[in-house]
């Protein structure tokens, strides 16, 4: 019989796959869509959520004591030569014109919510509220915390373990024209509104 593999690198896709590496040195390819309607990976669905995939105890676990046992991820996963091809060919399905632009700027409102620009141009505000009910999230609640969101990494991030997919905030965000990128300053024109006060 064989011995159960730890799992020492996990990368999550955009697509449900999870990018594996034993370590026996395999690299794999698990696919989590068929889990995704099972009890209890329901949460998963949201890609914010499925995305904070992390290694612990040699298996891949997500926020809310959710995990999957490693010999299913060994068993039911293909295998795949190496990390760099596993990614191109997890990634290729992925049309250029259809990838979400990065965070060019985030601004903090009221209710928890964001005013978010893209590198498109596009602007979205997006409601944290239904996500601070999951631990990954949950710290955001306590004063003045959830004003430090800043841009990094193409995203919005809080802490280095608190950040929010850019999918999700193009996707499930609301088109706004507010927080475009002001005009430039016509600098005679402000030169007379500043000498006529």
């Amino acid at each position: 019989m064989q011995s159960v593999l730890d799992v020492i690198r996990v990368t999550p896709t955009h697509d449900y796959q999870l990018a594996l590496e034993f370590e026996n040195g395999e690299y794999r390819v698990f696919n989590m869509q068929p889990y995704l309607a099972k009890r209890p990976f329901g949460p998963l669905k949201d890609i914010t959520i499925f995305k904070l995939a992390r290694v612990e105890n040699g298996t891949v676990t997500w926020p809310g004591d959710l995990d999957i046992a490693p010999e299913t991820l060994y068993d039911k996963s293909v295998k795949r030569q190496d990390p760099v091809s596993t990614l191109q060919k997890l990634t290729r399905c992925v049309k250029k014109p259809t990838m979400t632009p990065d965070v060019t700027q985030v601004k903090t409102q009221p209710n928890f919510e964001l005013l978010v620009t893209f590198a498109d141009g596009e602007c979205k505000r997006f409601s944290m509220l239904p996500y601070l009910q999951y631990p990954a999230f949950s710290p955001l609640i306590e004063p003045g915390k959830f004003a430090f969101a800043h841009v990094a990494n193409g995203t919005v991030q809080w802490t280095d373990d608190i950040d929010i997919s850019p999918d999700t905030l193009y996707l499930a965000g609301q088109a706004t024209e507010l927080n475009h990128p002001p005009a430039p300053v016509n600098q005679a024109q402000l030169a007379s509104n500043n000498a006529a006060i």
